[in-house]
Formats: structure tokens, C-alpha cells, sequence
């Protein structure tokens, strides 16, 4: 094509390289050598219509090139410019920056040529779309600081310079017990008496002024004339526009300062005693220590309270261990008629006091909310086959009558936490046991109904002819540490922590508790939840038979360290014919495990030098050590503790205090012939009944 207007075209290639002309009617295109190079297109690629170049521009923007390009071949405009992506010859698209200019028209040809200016502007194009970007990120970052002030549970607020607040939430209104409306725009004088607002407007000035930040202990009095003590950490901050913000964040310590002036106290009535010790004679020094130390550790536990009964639980449950094992052998001795008596009165006051510790430390992890739910599918005919057999040595003293009703259509197989299913009825029914006079019944009623097609509602009714529970009493009979009456409490025994512990276990479940009862005809404690349907498949479950003894002699190697149950565990396994090798930590039961061959090992899990976890992997990576059977005898005995230790690859768990049965049916488990060791397997910790 020829260029009409030579002279501006020469032009316009000295001054801007990429350009190229469209020239009316016939939208013929002629371009630059710079337009050649700009987009490295060959000879036989270069557009010389208009239709080729409108084909190499992306298609979301073709309609607005053309519509350009109307409008100045329309002559509606002299000059158009426009940007828009435009393909090379490698098939990339560049963002492309185009002014077009329209020339006279020629009188002699009526030609109208266009003349356009191309710059690639790809990369002011991406510099542009991330400023937009990072613009977005602000916006999305402050949103989420201002819902994160929001959600926070410190109380939290700002000033401006002029010390007017300007921001405070959720937490902070609840502190102060105002609205937002009250506070935001005005200072400090307009809800705070003068004083109290002469000081934190010191204080507030001087951050402002050092813009250091500073924390201080603050006293005011709420609307309600209560008065707080709160700590309050201030800062400085600049806002967009680059003003100073004093931002602040409170912590109400009121308890915690009380506290603090109550064991100041206590530490100086103990140095107190200490000094007087001292002075009373030297061989009392000793004790003074002790009374030191003491303190310390009361200070610590008064950090760690879930720790301490963690601990308490392991170190109570281990020589209580001792206790009933050792009545349980002492059982088997001749003895006569007064002798057995004490005996079982020894076994009913241990098994008591383990019921007790179970249910202090089950209420308190409820309290602390580090209650956790582990459920698994299991077979809930074989579940109450064998909650029954539970049950029928517990009624035989009393001779009372126990049915477990099963409608036809009760779902069988069932997803949900199957222990905690078990504490909520062995609660509740050794409740109505206790309860129900000689020669009375307790009846037990399930039902389950469809919600969705996986998930149904479980329902059990605990019914007793017992003495019933008086209107009056039944609304706090779920609170902690209450029974019905103080003479219930002389009478029956208990802690009132049972019920208690049932309705929350309930309410973790996601189901309901409710009691029906009236006096001298006894009571009906029924629960309702919802659980999920389980494949007949997944469930590996059967029903537990009275433990048979061993017949084939085990050489067992036992990792414990306590002296007495050292004796208990030999002498209860060497009734049965085995024969046991006694390891008094992890490191020893390694050295044995070299040096000899066994059939079984019982492990510990806390010893010293090398605790039983520790031992127990190092063993699996002997030789031999794969194959022979581990199974976990400890005091651990928390909620997650027996699939914690299957979860590591041992082949059993049984806790302490040990119940004979359990242990030699868990022996038998794990050392039958052609049976591969599992984390899913049945066994289950001994639960005795108050």
C-alpha cells in the first residue's frame, strides 16, 4: 500500500517506531519497520487489511477497538486512544497503549488515512494490576483486623490526639458495662469521675508525647459502682493519614491481684513459721525446708491444674493397685468367716475410692473443657449383652430383679464413643441399684428412631422402684457434689458428682437428661442421643465370656517399677503357671530382652531412667522384637490413653489398679495362636460400681 501523506508518516517512524496506517475506504493497513520488529513478525504474517489486525487482538477486546476505529472512520472524532492486548508471532499477548490521529481527506482520491501509534505498556500494566491487588489485600487485611478486635476476649479500644475514643470492643463495652453510642467520640471526663480521668489522661498524654509504649495497673468503678482492677497495655500507632492513635488493650486482673495479696499472705505466715522453727531449736531446720519446698510446689500447681491431676491420678492409682491386688490374692487364702468379711470391706472402700478418683478427675477435665469424645462403631447387642453380664454380680446381694428391654427394631450397629455410653449407664444404673431396696427392679428400656438415613436418635429409660426424689430436690440433683438430702449422702454414700457427670457427658453427645420421679415409688432417668448408623462390616466385636485362665505356661518379662506391685503382678501370674522375669525400668527391660527370650512382656509406661513408650519402641526395632507381644499395664488410665498406646503397635492395654480377669483375658488375646495383634480390639478398662 502506498502512504498518502509521506511526510507526516516519515515523521511519525523518526519519533515513535511502532506505527502503522489504515487507509479508507479500501481498510488497507501499511506498518512501520519498528511495528515489524516490535512484534518480530515475518514477511508473509504481517496484517496488510484491517480485518488480519482486528484478528490479532485478544477477543475481550475486540469490541471496543472497533468501536474506536468507528468512530474515527465515521469522522465523530479526529483522535481515539485505546488500550488493549495484542498478539506477537509466538501467540503472547502485550498490553498495547494506542493513540490514532485521522489526516485530511484527499480531494483528487477522496483516501482518508489514519495514522496510529503503538506503545507496549505491559509492563505499567502489571505494575498497575498489582496496586490494585495490594489496594485489595489492605482492604481485606484491615477488615480482618477489625473482626479480630472485634472477636477479641481482651478488651480493647483507641483514642485520638484529643483523647476522644474513637474505637472499643465487644469485650471492652461488657467491661465498663456501656454501650458503644455511650463512648465513641467523647473522652474520658464524660463517664469517669474527675479523678480517675485526670489520671488516665496523664498517662495518656505521655504516650502520646514519648510515643513509648508503656503498660500500667489502672482502678475504676462500673456503672454498677463495682470497682476493677485492670492491667493495660498502650501504644502508639499512626493511622492512613498519618495521625497519632493511642491503642490500648485491658485485662481485668481483680481476682488475680486479690490472689496475689492472699498468697503474699500465706508466704509470709509461712516464712513466719519458718523463722519460729528456726528459732525453737536446729534439729527443726529440716522441717522449715520442707515447708519451703511445699510452698513451691503449691505455687506451681496452682499453674498447672491439669498436670497436678494427671499426676495425682497415676500416683494414687499405683500403690491402690497395690491395695486391691494384693486383697484380691488374699481372697484366695483359706480364711474364716470374719476374715472374708474384712476382706470384702477392704475391696468395697478401694473400689470406692477409685470410683471417687475417676469422678473427680472426669469433672474436673469436664470443667476445663479438655473433655474428649472418641467414637468408633460397635455392635450394640453385644454392648448390652455385655453391660448386663456387668451388672449381675452387683444385684445378687440385694436380690434385685434387672431387665434390659430390646424392641425388635433397635439399631444394632452404632457410631458414637461406646465408653462414655457405658460410664452414662453404669452411672445411672448403679444409681437405681443404690437406691432400690432389697427385692425391687430396675428395668432398662432402649429405643432408636430414624432423623436422616444415617443418623438416629438413641434413647435409654433407667427405671427403679427405689425411694423416688421429691419434686423440690429434682431441679439440683444434676449440679455437682448435690444429692437429694444430707441424710441421702449419710445413708447411701457418694460424692454427687455422678449425675453431674452423666448430664455433661449427655450434653457433650449432643443429647438431653431428664429425670421423672416421686417419693416411695421410685424414679426414671431417661437420655436421648443422636448417633450415626455404622456398617455391620467395620464392627469387630464380641461378647465377653468369664475369663478362661491360660493352659500353656508364658515365660513374661514385666517392666515395672513399684516394689509391690513388682510382687502383685508375679505372684498373680505365677498362680497361672507362668513364669516372670521382673525388669525395674525400661533400660533393664531391654538389657533382658537381649539376653533372653519371652513369650509376652507387660510394660509400665512411667519409669525412671527409660520410660515403658520409650523401652517399648526400641524393643520393636530388635531382633524378634516385632513379633513378641506388648501389651500396656499402667496407671495412665485418662480418657485417649488406651488408643494412644494401640495407636503406637501395642497389642494390649490394661490399667491400673488391674483387674485379674481383664488381665488374663487380655494375656489370652494377644498370645492366641494364629491371632494377628490389633488397635481395634474389644478390650476394655475394669469399671467398678460405688
Amino acid at each position: 500500500m502506498d502512504i498518502q501523506n509521506k511526510t507526516s508518516w516519515d515523521l511519525l517512524c523518526r519519533l515513535h517506531p511502532v506505527v502503522w496506517c489504515l487507509q479508507l475506504p479500501h481498510k488497507t493497513i501499511a506498518v512501520s519497520a519498528g511495528w515489524t520488529q516490535a512484534y518480530q513478525s515475518a514477511e508473509n504474517s504481517i496484517p496488510t487489511e484491517l480485518t488480519q489486525w482486528i484478528e490479532r487482538v485478544h477477543p475481550d477486546d475486540r469490541a471496543l477497538v472497533e468501536s474506536h476505529i468507528g468512530m474515527i472512520c465515521l469522522d465523530q472524532s479526529q483522535s481515539i486512544g485505546m488500550e488493549f492486548r495484542f498478539q506477537d508471532h509466538t501467540g503472547t499477548y502485550h498490553w498495547i497503549s494506542a493513540k490514532g490521529v485521522s489526516q485530511d481527506r484527499k480531494l483528487d482520491n477522496d483516501l482518508l488515512e489514519i495514522f496510529f501509534i503503538e506503545e507496549d505498556i505491559s509492563e505499567q500494566q502489571k505494575i498497575r494490576e498489582e496496586l490494585l491487588n495490594s489496594q485489595s489485600n489492605v482492604r481485606r487485611v484491615s477488615l480482618f483486623l477489625k473482626q479480630t478486635i472485634d472477636a477479641s476476649a481482651d478488651p480493647i479500644f483507641a483514642k485520638d490526639e484529643d483523647h476522644r475514643w474513637i474505637l472499643l470492643n465487644d469485650a471492652m463495652c461488657k467491661l465498663f458495662g456501656i454501650e458503644r453510642e455511650e463512648v465513641l467520640g467523647k473522652t474520658d471526663i464524660s463517664f469517669f469521675n474527675v479523678e480517675h480521668a485526670d489520671v488516665f489522661r496523664d498517662i495518656d498524654r505521655r504516650v502520646f508525647e514519648t510515643e513509648k509504649p508503656i503498660e500500667n495497673i489502672e482502678n475504676f468503678t462500673d456503672k454498677s459502682g463495682k470497682t476493677h482492677v485492670i492491667s493495660t497495655k498502650k501504644s502508639i500507632f499512626l493511622d492512613s493519614s498519618g495521625k497519632k492513635v493511642l491503642v490500648c488493650i485491658t485485662r481485668d486482673i481483680t481476682d488475680r491481684m486479690a490472689f496475689e495479696r492472699r498468697l503474699k499472705q500465706s508466704l509470709y505466715e509461712i516464712e513466719s513459721q519458718r523463722q519460729q522453727i528456726e528459732a525453737q531449736a536446729q534439729q527443726l531446720k529440716l522441717q522449715a525446708t520442707d515447708l519451703r519446698q511445699a510452698r513451691d510446689k503449691a505455687q506451681a500447681v496452682s499453674h498447672a491444674k491439669s498436670t497436678f491431676l494427671a499426676n495425682m491420678s497415676h500416683e494414687i492409682r499405683t500403690p491402690l493397685n497395690g491395695v486391691i491386688g494384693m486383697t484380691e490374692l488374699l481372697k484366695d487364702t483359706p480364711l474364716n468367716q470374719e476374715q472374708k468379711e474384712f476382706v470384702h470391706t477392704l475391696q468395697q472402700s478401694a473400689h470406692s475410692l477409685l470410683f471417687l478418683i475417676n469422678d473427680i478427675l472426669d469433672f474436673s477435665k469436664i470443667e476445663a473443657g479438655k473433655f474428649e469424645l472418641y467414637k468408633e462403631p460397635f455392635d450394640l447387642f453385644v454392648f448390652l449383652k455385655n453391660f448386663n453380664n456387668m451388672l449381675v454380680p452387683l444385684i445378687a446381694d440385694k436380690k434385685i430383679k434387672l431387665s434390659i428391654q430390646k424392641p425388635p427394631d433397635l439399631l444394632r450397629f452404632v457410631l458414637a464413643d461406646k465408653e462414655r455410653l457405658r460410664q452414662i449407664l453404669l452411672n445411672l444404673v448403679a444409681n437405681a441399684i443404690k437406691f432400690t431396696p432389697k427385692d425391687g427392679a430396675v428395668y432398662i428400656a432402649t429405643a432408636s428412631t430414624p432423623i436422616s438415613d444415617t443418623q438416629f436418635n438413641l434413647r435409654f429409660s433407667i427405671t427403679d422402684t427405689g425411694i423416688g426424689i421429691p419434686a423440690k430436690q429434682q431441679k439440683d440433683i444434676f449440679s455437682a457434689f448435690e444429692q437429694a438430702d444430707s441424710s441421702v449422702t449419710r445413708q447411701y454414700g457418694g460424692t454427687g458428682l455422678g449425675l453431674a457427670i452423666c448430664k455433661e457427658l449427655v450434653q457433650l453427645m449432643g443429647g438431653t437428661l431428664t429425670l421423672e420421679s416421686n417419693p416411695g415409688e421410685g424414679s426414671t432417668f431417661t437420655f436421648n442421643i443422636p448417633v450415626r448408623a455404622a456398617r455391620a462390616e467395620a464392627v469387630v466385636e464380641k461378647i465377653q465370656e468369664p475369663t478362661v485362665t491360660t493352659t500353656r505356661p508364658l515365660s513374661i518379662l514385666v517392666a515395672e517399677d513399684n516394689k509391690t506391685n513388682q510382687l502383685l503382678i508375679a505372684t498373680l501370674l505365677q498362680k497361672e503357671g507362668h513364669q516372670v522375669t521382673i525388669a525395674e525400668d525400661g533400660l533393664k527391660a531391654i538389657e533382658l530382652f537381649k539376653s533372653q527370650t519371652f513369650d509376652l512382656i507387660l510394660m509400665d509406661i512411667q519409669m525412671p531412667n527409660l520410660s515403658g513408650d520409650k523401652a517399648f519402641e526400641q524393643i520393636r526395632t530388635l531382633p524378634f522384637g516385632a513379633s513378641v507381644p506388648v501389651i500396656a499395664l499402667t496407671a495412665h488410665a485418662l480418657t485417649g490413653d488406651r488408643i494412644k498406646y494401640l495407636n503406637m503397635g501395642m497389642n494390649g492395654y490394661v490399667s491400673k489398679p488391674i483387674n485379674r480377669s481383664l488381665l488374663l483375658k487380655t494375656i489370652n488375646d494377644v498370645t492366641a495362636e494364629k491371632k494377628q495383634p490389633s488397635s481395634n480390639g474389644t478390650q476394655e478398662v475394669a469399671y467398678y460400681i460405688r
